[in-house]
């Protein structure tokens, strides 16, 4: 009677562990993912502001070979 009861104790801890480290890993990708969104979407608007300038100076040149033409 008694070793059914470590076995059973053993077979629920073992199942435990089983489903615990997927889940932590799992969370801890999540957290990685999370991370690598948020410095995707503030580079985002870095990169926007850069084309910004790029498309103001262009327009620059364009009015100026206008002119010179």
């Amino acid at each position: 009677m008694e070793w059914q009861i470590v076995t059973t104790i053993i077979t629920l801890v073992s199942f435990g562990v089983a489903v615990i480290k997927p889940i932590l890993k799992l969370n801890s990708s999540i957290v990685k993912l999370t991370d690598a969104v948020e410095n995707l979407e503030l580079n985002g608007s870095e990169i926007k502001t850069i084309v910004k300038e790029h498309e103001n100076k262009l327009d620059d040149h364009e009015k100026r070979i206008i002119i010179l033409e």
